[in-house]
This record gives C-alpha cells, structure tokens and sequence, in this order.
C-alpha cells in the first residue's frame, strides 16, 4: 500500500469515527460500524489505531490542535481585548460548526 493510500485510509477511517461518535456517542459506536461506514474490515481499523480510544484520542487531538493553533498565533496588538475575544469566540464556533457540517455532508 503507497504512502498516499495510507494517509487516504487513515483520513477515511477517522472522518467516519468522527461521523459515528457524534450520531451515536463513543459508547454506542464499534470498531465495526465504523469499518464499515469508512468502507474498510475492522482489521484495518485496528492496524492504524489500535483501539476505539486512540481512534477518539487521534480525533480530540487533532481538534485541539485546531482550536490552540488560532489562541496561540502571533496577536494582532492593535486589537482590543473585546475584538481579540471576539476572534477566540469565533474561531471555536469555526470548528464546532466545521464538525457538525461535515457530519452533515457525510450522511
């Protein structure tokens, strides 16, 4: 398997992941849904990330990442506090609504 295919299979499987955690909540969801929904067998699920938890850990990290590359990016100084705020504000609404449309967009 090329490195592309890899990095595709692995995008897959966590997009899904994603999808499923927010429909049905992590404790409701298995390696198996999952496989399926990313179009893969459960092996392949298990090869990239073990368990169902890092599968989550991978998925909250990448989220975080997002969030904290805006809060700790060079600041503009002119701005206030309140348009500073307002950026924060802004950019959390960003992925929160990123999530949710994708989740849309994939059912």
């Amino acid at each position: 398997m090329s490195v592309n295919n890899k990095q595709n299979m692995e995008k897959t499987i966590l997009e899904a992941a994603e999808k499923l955690f927010l429909e049905k909540g992590f404790a409701m969801v298995s390696t198996t849904q999952i496989a399926k929904v990313a179009g893969c067998n459960q092996a392949l699920v298990h090869y990239y990330f073990r368990t169902k938890d890092r599968l989550f850990e991978a998925i909250f990290a990448e989220k975080l990442k997002t969030f904290f590359s805006v809060i700790f990016q060079p600041q503009d100084e002119s701005l206030t506090f309140e348009e500073k705020l307002k950026k924060y504000i802004g950019a959390h609404f960003d992925i929160l609504f990123s999530a949710s449309l994708r989740t849309v967009l994939l059912t």
